[in-house]
């Protein structure tokens, strides 16, 4: 048994059964032809076809440059072959190159690598090349090819993802629908002095780790970004070859003890800037300001990406949607917070499943959609059964996915399953730290179980990540507020939300602990107008969550003090 290093070329016939049931012979004929031509181009770069299998080819090639430019120079020599011939006699190819572990055995060659050539031929546009990210890297810069970033893609059979390369442009299906209309971002290189310039890439390093943690995102690599540094080209053309929707471009500027990071998010299509900030900070301790300063840019760079994908989506024409646009669309009801945009939600989640069942987000959604019609915690066990179904189905596709571990712990949450719906937010934190969704929820269920001073700091962070957050914080907030006995601050974040009918309850238990009964009177009709048949009782039996019996009687006691029925 030999063990090698190499290059894997798998070359495929586009249509082959199609073509060869309807022209066998000219088939047949063109197809030996352009065997031969790719054995040649194999032979003048010590390269040697390992097998042939119907009407593909793999081959073992020593260099990956040299295998990559085989594969182009034979798509390019059989496009120029197919000029002014019939149709029966035109043929065209897929290629897919990987580079791995070879093991050879009495003649015959196995190994991952073989594998994993063939998944990427097989996703290859006709006529194209697709190539994995260890490959782009050895061959980024080696000749004159405009390489598009696919993302991270689930190969069939293939346990881990791997990150796509694509010449001759990305296939409708490279990987499943939704993907397809997600945003795409690249992070330029940080501009900034010579003596600064380890400090800068580190940085710019970083942040392009941090958003690709947000699976919602494809991130271009971090070869390809600096590829442009120092670049005079527009951002929209950067954009263009890079095939990216996004861009981040930012510099640094250092006194001897004081830093600036300027940094703006552009829009490529229409070379706008549609964010930008600055950022002022002492040098104290350089490695833990870094830190700092990353994890914010990347927590408002996600929520600013994603706000602008949705406003896109809400302009689009019902024709022209994916399954990502009715997602987005999806998600802009639900955070309208009532009644009737929660069930708008529910079928606009719904149409993104029919139109792509193997989304995962869609899935979470709507399990926290449903809910929502109930009044969460209030809803009824089947509700909640079908919620947990739901939001386990969306962890089954994308088990590495923070947001479907997020969803999942809150619908377990609501389930009152406290030991393993903490699990499921700390893990959604542990995959990405810097998604402040992750960091509230988790804030949320650890006041629920009695921990609010630590809820707080988890709450705290996800403010500073996301500026520019939702309003659900408030109310999130403002539980753990109560919780402390910290009245005053919980009525000033209940008062931030858009609609407090169902949060004016807080409001009330806050201002009957304080003795402001006037005051209290006015929150608890609120809360009476948006249930009329609202006791005490049955509110704390039937959706709080609180775990600790000393802070549900803290919460019981507080709206009788409002004068809310027993």
């Amino acid at each position: 048994m030999e063990r090698r290093l190499a290059a894997v070329l798998a070359v495929d016939v586009v249509g082959y059964s199609r073509k060869i049931s309807e022209a066998e012979t000219a088939t047949l004929t063109s197809l030996r032809e352009c065997r031969e031509k790719l054995r040649s181009g194999l032979n003048a770069i010590s390269g040697r076809i390992i097998n042939t299998a119907g009407d593909s080819v793999l081959a073992e090639v020593p260099s990956t440059v040299e295998a990559v430019l085989c594969a182009h120079q034979f798509q390019e020599w059989v496009r120029d072959r197919n000029v002014g011939r019939s149709l029966a006699e035109q043929i065209e190819f897929r290629a897919g190159v990987h580079q791995g572990e070879l093991v050879e055995e009495n003649g015959d060659v196995f190994g991952d690598s073989i594998n994993i050539a063939v998944r990427l031929e097989g996703i290859a546009s006709p006529s194209g090349v697709a190539i994995s990210d260890r490959v782009h890297d050895d061959v980024a810069g080696k000749f004159d090819l405009d390489w598009t970033d696919g993302g991270e893609i689930q190969l069939k059979n293939i346990p881990k993802p791997v990150r796509t390369w694509f010449h001759g442009g990305i296939p409708k299906r490279a990987n499943d629908p939704s993907q397809a209309s997600r945003p795409s971002v690249a992070v330029l290189p940080f501009l900034c002095s010579t003596e600064d310039e380890t400090m800068c890439d580190g940085i710019t390093e970083d942040v392009i780790v941090g958003l690709a943690r947000f699976t919602s995102l494809f991130v271009s690599s971090r070869s390809s970004s600096f590829t442009f540094r120092d670049s005079k080209e527009s951002s929209s053309a950067i954009a263009r070859k890079l095939g990216v929707s996004f861009l981040v471009e930012g510099s640094l500027r250092k006194s001897s003890d004081r830093i600036r990071i300027s940094v703006r998010l552009v829009e490529a299509a229409s070379d706008s800037t549609i964010w930008a900030e600055r950022y002022d900070r002492a040098i104290v301790d350089l490695f833990e300001l870094q830190d700092e300063i990353v994890s914010t840019l990347v927590g408002t760079l996600a929520g600013r990406i994603e706000s602008s994908r949705t406003e896109m989506s809400l302009r689009k024409p019902p024709t022209s949607l994916l399954a990502y646009d009715v997602h987005l669309q999806g998600l802009a009801r639900f955070r309208a917070y009532d009644a009737s945009s929660n069930a708008d939600a529910v079928v606009l989640f719904r149409s993104a499943i029919s139109l792509d069942p193997h989304y995962a987000h869609p899935h979470s959604f709507l399990a926290l959609a449903l809910l929502a019609l109930e009044g969460y915690g209030g809803a009824s066990p089947e509700t909640r059964s079908v919620a947990i179904e739901l939001a386990r189905k969306a962890l089954e596709i994308s088990p590495q996915d923070a947001t479907c571990q997020r969803i999942l712990g809150h619908v377990l949450l609501y389930d009152r399953q406290y030991d393993l719906a903490e699990y499921h937010s700390m893990r959604a934190v542990q995959l990405n730290p810097n998604d402040s969704d992750c960091l509230m929820s988790l804030g949320y269920l650890l006041v629920q179980r009695g921990s609010a001073e630590k809820a707080l700091a988890f709450m705290e962070q996800a403010v500073r990540l996301n500026p520019f957050h939702p309003p659900w914080y408030h109310a999130q907030i403002a539980g753990a507020y109560y919780t402390l006995g910290r009245y005053e601050r919980c009525l000033s974040e209940t008062r931030k939300m858009p609609h407090q009918g169902g949060w004016s309850f807080r409001a009330a238990a806050s201002l009957g602990k304080l003795g402001r009964s006037a005051e209290a009177a006015v929150e608890a009709a609120k809360v009476r107008a948006a249930n009329k048949d609202f006791s005490v009782s049955g509110f704390m039996r039937s959706t709080i969550l609180l775990e600790r019996e000393e802070d549900r009687e803290d919460l019981r006691q507080g709206l009788l003090l409002a004068g809310l029925p027993e």
